[in-house]
């Protein structure tokens, strides 16, 4: 039994693709369309991945980490009172744990920057000068000066926006304003070493970044640090990272946030921009399976009178059912395929060379974009797309296949 359902089949394939091949120009024509419309969503598709991934990527990575370890109360008063005194805990239990790239203690505070013309609030950073380049983009996201060197205690980096604020250039003096733990004011002088442009608006237009050892002598905290930032292997592992550090500290005395706690607005443009890409490309495959459908209805008009006569010759209403609903799936799955195909190979091309979006540079940075867009073409968006694709396509052709079981033989032959 099993063999004679394989022969039949296989018999249904054959006259699929004979019935196909009758009319070759109407088949390629068909095709051209469902190759055309399936490519176009799946450049949509990996556009809307490499989209999604840049936002995601340009913010953590330039800033605030997959993860960070604040003292118990930081995270809701953003207060310095609130620091870690020595973070030998947070470090030594980070030591060992799987799917770490890399970890920096770090400094934060508001603070004030002045010159002797302008003045303008900042977001004072203290930072570790060799351990933040394997962390985040800071060090290269600087497009005018150097680096911090371990030489220059008083060197500082600007947002660019903030050096524009205040007027200043490289080399010239600024003069940092914090308030300490006691509530205490404090201000030390500065020499301008490196303008900083990240593309991300936390960065340019506020942050001021100094030596790690500078701010916490500075501010009176000895080895005191506000936060231990981790960045994760993978951002798919950030997770397991965050359960692993979280079972390492003591949770009385320490937080470990998520980049999702940490950026809850960055979360939800993430997710805004997947509830709309899925609404656009929910669209487009709607257009393309109407396409699909209406070429099977035209051609099912034009072989009635084949069909009528099949039926009266004793082809059984389910056989010709399933003919006509093979006819539909080698059909739309040759135009899935050969389009996925044809979008993955452009996708793939501008993932390499890059989709060039500097004539929107400022528009795009705002929002974290890059101004070289790449898409992404993944092998679960493959499986989503074409599985997606093709059952919807395959749900409608069961009705031209329903409706060739609904004709009457002798009105079909009437038929011409």
């Amino acid at each position: 039994m099993t063999k004679t359902a394989a022969l039949a089949g296989a018999t249904y394939v054959l006259l699929g693709l004979r019935n196909l091949r009758r009319h070759p120009r109407r088949t390629l024509l068909t095709l051209v369309s469902l190759v055309v419309g399936f490519a176009a969503l799946t450049f949509l598709g990996a556009v809307q991945q490499g989209l999604h991934n840049d936002l995601r990527d340009n913010a953590l990575l330039t800033l605030s980490g997959h993860l960070q370890v604040h003292a118990t109360g930081f995270a809701l008063s953003s207060q310095i009172q609130h620091h870690i005194p020595d973070p030998g805990l947070v470090i030594q239990a980070l030591q060992g744990l799987p799917d770490i790239a890399a970890w920096s203690p770090r400094l934060q505070t508001s603070g004030l920057a002045s010159v002797a013309t302008a003045s303008t609030s900042v977001q004072l950073l203290g930072i570790d000068r060799a351990r933040e380049p394997q962390l985040s983009r800071l060090a290269a996201s600087v497009v005018s000066g150097a680096w911090l060197t371990a030489a220059d205690a008083q060197g500082l980096l600007l947002g660019q926006h903030l050096v524009e604020m205040l007027g200043v250039r490289l080399g010239d003096k600024v003069i940092l304003m914090a308030q300490t733990p006691a509530g205490e004011l404090v201000s030390e002088l500065f020499r301008l070493r490196g303008i900083l442009r990240a593309g991300v608006p936390e960065v340019d237009h506020a942050l001021a970044v100094i030596p790690l050892a500078t701010a916490q002598r500075m501010l009176g905290l000895a080895q005191g640090v506000t936060d231990v930032v981790i960045r994760a292997t993978r951002h798919d592992v950030a997770d397991v990272v965050w359960e692993h550090v979280r079972r390492a500290l003591p949770t009385a005395e320490y937080e470990v946030l998520r980049w999702s706690e940490i950026n809850p607005l960055l979360q939800q443009r993430l997710e805004v921009g997947d509830v709309f890409a899925t609404f656009v490309l929910l669209i487009v495959v709607v257009v393309v399976v109407v396409e699909a459908l209406n070429v099977m209805l035209m051609a099912l008009h034009e072989r009635t009178h084949e069909l009528g006569l099949m039926e009266a010759l004793g082809t059984r209403k389910d056989q010709l059912f399933l003919m006509i609903l093979w006819e539909s799936v080698l059909l739309v799955m040759s135009g899935c395929l050969g389009g996925y195909g044809l979008g993955a190979l452009i996708s793939l091309y501008l993932q390499r060379t890059g989709i060039d979006l500097t004539h929107a540079a400022e528009a795009v940075t705002f929002v974290y974009l890059s101004p070289v867009l790449r898409p992404v073409v993944t092998w679960q968006s493959a499986v989503h797309l074409i599985g997606l694709t093709c059952g919807v396509a395959l749900l409608a052709a069961l009705y031209p296949a329903w409706k060739a079981t609904r004709l009457q033989p002798v009105a079909a032959l009437r038929q011409r």
